[in-house]
């Protein structure tokens, strides 16, 4: 009597590879263990449109909404219970701007807004975010930049809540610190640049991870880098955009 052959289990690697594809269709690349390299806001995808709307910037000007964007983007689909876990804040505190993204299409929704939201699953939108900006005229820029600036003056209190909880305690530097910071100024070319930013999407996978697995400590982590300009250099920029408009 013929015996029917046993399938081939699939490796761990190979089911994280079928997770991340599900959970990140839209990713284009898949790195080492099958996690996704995913590119940041708002160089995610080519568009074709004009960029965002004022309303729809306005929705994420608040630090908490872009890290609720973040934690949502790392899990692709959520629901207020699981968004509230990740990030260590409340249900109730989160859902009001989970709501107000939805609204004007930032993100997305299953099972329609309602007022406790217990049945809704909030949905990223890679599509969306690729449209925040559009990469022809570079519109949109400016908006985005004032959203990270926002993201960075909430990490100072993080920043500070962790000194506080932190300090008289021992840490080895040298070894694997839970906390490392390093901010410099350098130059880079489009060589160094383009090695920096693979330098990201392997970071971006790790951190990816570490949202979906959720064990050890929450951690804050920033991947930042864009070109200097003194107040001098930004004054110039800006008479020189204005002066055809002052001709007239």
């Amino acid at each position: 009597m013929p015996t029917k052959s046993a399938e081939p289990r699939a490796t761990s690697s190979e089911k994280l590879a079928q997770t991340w594809k599900s959970a990140f269709p839209n990713s284009s690349e898949i790195g080492h263990r099958g996690m996704p390299y995913i590119r940041s806001m708002p160089t995610r995808a080519r568009s074709t449109s004009r960029g965002w709307s004022s309303q729809q910037w306005r929705s994420v000007r608040s630090p908490h909404r872009v890290l609720l964007l973040a934690a949502l983007q790392a899990l692709g689909d959520a629901s207020v219970a699981e968004l509230a876990a990740l990030t260590g804040r409340s249900r109730q505190s989160i859902y009001p701007h989970l709501s107000a993204m939805a609204r004007v299409g930032v993100i997305g929704t299953t099972g329609g807004l309602r007022s406790q939201g217990a049945a809704v699953r909030f949905q990223y939108l890679p599509t969306v975010i690729g449209q925040s900006v559009d990469q022809r005229t570079g519109r949109g820029l400016r908006d985005g930049a004032e959203v990270s600036a926002r993201a960075l003056r909430d990490v100072q209190t993080r920043c500070r809540r962790w000194g506080q909880v932190a300090d008289g305690r021992p840490i080895d530097f040298a070894r694997n610190p839970d906390a490392r910071t390093d901010i410099r100024i350098t130059w880079l070319d489009d060589r160094m640049r383009k090695r920096l930013n693979r330098l990201f999407q392997q970071a971006e996978a790790v951190l990816h991870q570490g949202c979906v697995r959720r064990k050890g400590q929450r951690t804050c982590v920033l991947l930042f880098h864009f070109p200097d300009f003194t107040a001098r250099e930004a004054r110039e920029a800006s008479r020189t955009r204005v002066a055809p408009r002052r001709a007239r």
